[in-house]
């Protein structure tokens, strides 16, 4: 239950689906391949991990496995591709959010989208989507166009010389130092005062004889000491 299943040239493909095991829904790797035409089933490689409860499409004539699955480490990212060429299967470029039960859609050669479904814990619905753009290559290559070269002409630049800029010299003022004499102080004497003493002749008394009644002649006073 659960398969994710495209068809490819005819063919039917179914790699991985869900088992009922013990009253729990697990995951598996059965692969196979049926014939409606011939009414009859064929084995193939069997896919590299367990996944089911997701979808596979047909894109550029590959099966293209989208993530899905819920035993641990499940739900997954992982894209598993399968060529009926080779019967092998190889990995694509993963997707963003890991989820199972989801829609998925192509148009087969260069989009695939997704949306929706349950997260990692199995409960809780997603509202988010992806879109894979040019996914894969086309099985018929699509011829490309060779430009025609056109002749690039070679252009020799010419140097310009550039002028080099000559500093004018500046004058050099060569300045003598004129020593000023410093004046020397001449000190001007001092006068000395030179004291002469003069010498006070002293009088010398001199006697007059006196007739009749003669007056004392005064006794000189002694000429006082200087006071110091």
């Amino acid at each position: 239950m659960y398969a994710p299943t495209c068809a490819i040239g005819g063919i039917i493909y179914v790699g991985g689906a869900s088992d009922y095991q013990g009253g729990t829904v697990v995951d598996t790797t059965n692969s196979f391949s049926f014939n409606p035409a011939s009414n009859t089933t064929g084995s193939i490689t069997a896919i590299p991990r367990a996944t089911g409860e997701t979808r596979g499409l047909t894109f550029n004539g590959l099966m293209y496995v989208m993530g899905g699955g819920r035993v641990a480490p499940n739900p997954s990212t992982e894209v598993d591709i399968y060529n009926p060429g080779t019967n092998s299967w190889s990995t694509g470029m993963p997707f963003m959010t890991a989820r199972r039960n989801f829609p998925t859609d192509t148009d087969g050669t260069t989009r695939i989208w997704l949306g929706g479904g349950y997260d990692s814990s199995g409960i809780t619905p997603l509202d988010s989507m992806e879109i894979f753009c040019a996914a894969g290559a086309s099985p018929t290559p699509t011829a490309t166009a060779t430009a025609t070269a056109t002749p690039t002409v070679a252009i020799t630049p010419t140097a310009t010389p550039t002028a080099t800029h000559t500093p004018t010299p500046t004058p050099t003022v060569a300045v003598t130092p004129t020593v000023t004499p410093t004046a020397t102080r001449t000190p001007t004497p001092t006068p000395t005062t030179t004291v002469t003493a003069t010498a006070t002749p002293t009088a010398t008394a001199t006697s007059t004889p006196c007739t009749g009644r003669c007056s004392p002649t005064p006794r000189p006073q002694p000429t006082p000491r200087p006071r110091p």
